[in-house]
């Protein structure tokens, strides 16, 4: 067998030419026609999935399961089982056990100790929908016509043959007509059905690639019946809610409670305990000297990375007033990421090179965020998402006005 991250290479190379010489190769369009017809004729079947990734990604995306299907040309909408793991930036794997029929979607809510159960179409349903759709089965399955979007690419061409986990697989690659991510598909040449997609971006040291692999398949005497989750002892069942009678015309519209990020205005922070890029703590003790700015970036996330700059000027501005800037970075690809980032910068800010340990407690979930202490380590404001430099600059001067 090829190893993963060889063929990866061969893969990216194969793509060098220019996609003004696109073409389509027949056979290898005949092979993805083939496998989409026995993807929509494979009735029940049991599989092990596997998402990963290399370069960038290699320590983010990590998630696995074993996906149970039924789909046939007599059916509305195809019936997935999935029992797996995905990997969180900042927290251990999260389980995931799922199951929908095309109309309900019933799933494990191990924090809360509940099995739910939902309308496909309710809301409330698409964060585990999500998951599983991103992590642990490849659209491709699901879709009412596989490989659909893919054979309209203007070049798709069959470049080889591989042997993976004992089965003959063709390698079909497909080029968009725009974009960078280019996709090699490997398709067994006894069932037709599809065992590995590798998509790849960029060069160099910013090659980013992701495999999914689908190994174990088998057939599978399955029926509806089948795709359902038995109570877990301890938990409680948490089921689709009877319709909500709409409000008489003219009646107030109820209000939607809205989700805050981040901790309340006044308030302290909760305990946390990280340390700098020159190994000295950082923790509650160290803010409530004077007022405080805690920026949360990543440098996989660009939009934070490029706010540095305002950051680093207010830094410069305030830097004989008394007020801390801290850089914390999270969700890093490696230990000296984000000391590197701040190397080539030659900044001067202190940072904190690795601070997942907190993001939960600190209630940040996405980058840019940015707390404003008052000069008692209060929260003055905190920003989910880019903050202007002159929104930034007024949350500070309020905080120096709390000395």
């Amino acid at each position: 067998m090829i190893p993963v991250r060889s063929f990866v290479v061969a893969a990216i190379i194969a793509f060098c030419p220019l996609t003004c010489l696109a073409q389509v190769d027949p056979g290898a369009k005949e092979i993805l026609e083939q496998s989409a017809q026995a993807i929509k004729n494979s009735n029940g079947m049991e599989m092990t999935t596997a998402r990963s990734a290399t370069g960038l990604l290699r320590d983010v995306i990590d998630a696995s399961g074993t996906i149970r299907l039924l789909r046939n040309k007599d059916m509305r909408s195809p019936m997935i089982s999935v029992d797996g793991r995905v990997k969180q930036p900042t927290k251990g794997d999260e389980r995931v056990r799922l199951v929908n029929d095309g109309t309900t979607v019933t799933w494990l809510d191990h924090e809360k100790r509940e099995l739910v159960e939902r309308s496909v179409t309710d809301q409330m349903a698409r964060p585990s929908m999500g998951l599983v759709n991103n992590m642990l089965v490849h659209a491709v399955f699901m879709d009412a016509e596989p490989f659909s979007r893919e054979m309209l690419s203007p070049k798709i061409e069959r470049v080889g043959v591989e042997n993976l986990n004992g089965e003959v697989c063709d390698l079909i690659s497909i080029a968009p007509e725009r974009g960078s991510m280019k996709q090699v598909w490997a398709i067994s040449a006894i069932d037709r059905l599809p065992r590995r997609l590798v998509q790849a971006a960029g060069d160099g040291p910013e090659a980013v690639s992701m495999i999914f692999e689908i190994k174990s398949v088998k057939p599978m005497a399955l029926s509806p019946k089948d795709f359902s989750i038995d109570l877990p002892e301890g938990y409680a069942r948490n089921l689709t809610p009877a319709p909500v009678a709409r409000p008489e015309q003219g009646a107030p519209a109820q209000p939607i409670e809205v989700v805050k990020l981040g901790v309340q205005e006044g308030e302290h922070l909760p305990s946390f305990n990280l340390t700098d890029s020159s190994g000295k703590p950082f923790n509650n003790d160290s803010v409530g000297r004077g007022p405080t700015v805690m920026y949360f970036f990543g440098t996989l996330f660009k939009p934070s990375v490029n706010a540095l700059d305002d950051v680093h000027a207010l830094q410069e501005q305030y830097q004989q007033r008394g007020v801390q800037f801290v850089a914390i970075a999270g969700r890093e690809p490696g230990p000296q990421s984000a000391v590197d980032l701040f190397s080539g910068r030659q900044s001067t800010m202190r940072l904190i090179p690795a601070g997942d340990s907190a993001l939960d407690g600190l209630k940040v979930m996405g980058f840019p965020s940015c707390y404003v202490l008052n000069a008692d380590g209060t929260v003055r404001t905190f920003f989910q998402g880019p903050a202007t430099r002159q929104q930034l600059a007024e949350a500070i001067d309020r905080a120096l006005e709390t000395k």
